[in-house]
């Protein structure tokens, strides 16, 4: 019977792989158009928000998952996503970023370092401002480094086991197999993740 559905379907590496191109997509969507960043918006009053939101969402949409795109423009477009969330929710949001002042040229899939930002963001706490989400970037020659860090929600049993890290492990598989590593830590207080991917020129 395995023979049978191999035959029809392909052998259970190219079924593996298809899983993971599919997987991939669902990651760059869901950073592409953020719902729960959508769902803010609306409950606000859309007109004070309009433009910028706008222009956001409208450079989002012209990107496409296997173009590349410069490291400054993804980390320019993950700048503007936190400053969003900051304006929309107002008070009670709070997320502390450091990223590097000068970018070398390279070259990123666009939104690779969106999910673990947004699993933050959507599962961890950020309300306490001496409890922040803190997220900080830098380049090592041609390496990216991300580490994310946030407090525990005790309402999310595993935040390391979510469909925003499942989806990007997926997505980091399909682009650099080779050239990327994620690791995640907890403890009773907090979650950090870092994920360092080799980029090229």
């Amino acid at each position: 019977m395995s023979g049978f559905i191999d035959r029809i379907f392909g052998g259970k590496s190219e079924v593996d792989v298809a899983k993971a191109r599919y997987a991939s997509a669902l990651s760059f969507e869901r950073s592409q158009l953020d719902k729960c960043l959508l769902g803010d918006y609306l409950k606000k009053h859309p007109k004070i928000y309009c433009s910028s939101f706008n222009q956001f969402l409208q450079g989002n949409l012209m990107k496409a998952e296997d173009r590349l795109i410069p490291l400054s423009e993804e980390l320019d477009c993950l700048k503007e996503y936190i400053e969003l969330y900051k304006t929309i929710r107002e008070a009670h949001f709070y997320v502390e970023y450091e990223f590097p002042i000068e970018v070398a040229s390279l070259q990123i899939y666009p939104f690779m370092m969106f999910p673990m930002v947004q699993n933050a963001i959507q599962n961890g706490y950020n309300t306490m401002e001496k409890h922040p989400i803190k997220v900080r970037i830098k380049t090592i020659h041609e390496k990216v480094q991300m580490e994310v860090s946030n407090r525990i929600n005790h309402h999310v049993v595993n935040q390391g086991n979510t469909h925003f890290v499942e989806f990007y492990k997926q997505r980091l598989f399909i682009h650099y197999p080779e050239d990327h590593e994620l690791i995640m830590n907890s403890n009773s207080n907090k979650f950090k993740a870092t994920v360092s991917i080799q980029l090229n020129n």
